[in-house]
């Protein structure tokens, strides 16, 4: 079934993603937890558009908040201290006060399909409305990216 595909597709992604890997045990299981019980749901549906449909809501909305919380757990692990040998250059204020990195921003996913391409065609007929047809999904892609969004396609 290409759901159970998709679903086993998301979740290697996420075990492969370096800083998952460097999340403790415990946040790890939590996170895969999800697919466990989507897995769950799933098996238990027997009307093939109503998996469908749990399948685009987990890729488009559950998956992308485990991402995000994924996300904040590896920058409240990467702003610990390390211990005695540990020190960051420039990581603390004159009074020796640990100082939180700021000017790093919260993680936000969005999925393709929650982006607007401005394109006045519904019908691509050339090659000519093909490359104006991607650069203007390039163009609404950047735009996110640009605001520091991350984009699941």
């Amino acid at each position: 079934m290409g759901e159970n595909f998709r679903a086993l597709a998301m979740k290697n992604e996420l075990t492969e993603m370096e800083n998952f890997q460097q999340l403790e045990t415990s946040r790890q299981e939590e996170l895969l937890q999800s697919f466990s019980i989507f897995e769950q749901n799933i098996h238990r549906q027997k009307i093939i558009a109503v998996i469908r449909e749990s399948v685009r809501k987990f890729n488009e909305n559950d998956f992308l908040q485990l991402l995000a919380k994924k996300d904040k757990w590896f920058a409240e692990l990467k702003n610990q201290p390390k211990g005695e040998g540990y020190s960051k250059t420039d990581n603390s204020d004159e009074q020796g006060q640990q100082k939180t990195e700021t000017n790093e921003k919260k993680s936000k996913y969005i999925s393709k399909s929650s982006i607007s391409v401005n394109f006045g065609k519904s019908i691509l007929k050339s090659e000519a409305d093909v490359e104006a047809y991607v650069k203007a999904v390039k163009k609404a892609y950047l735009a996110e990216i640009k605001q520091g969004k991350r984009v699941q396609i």
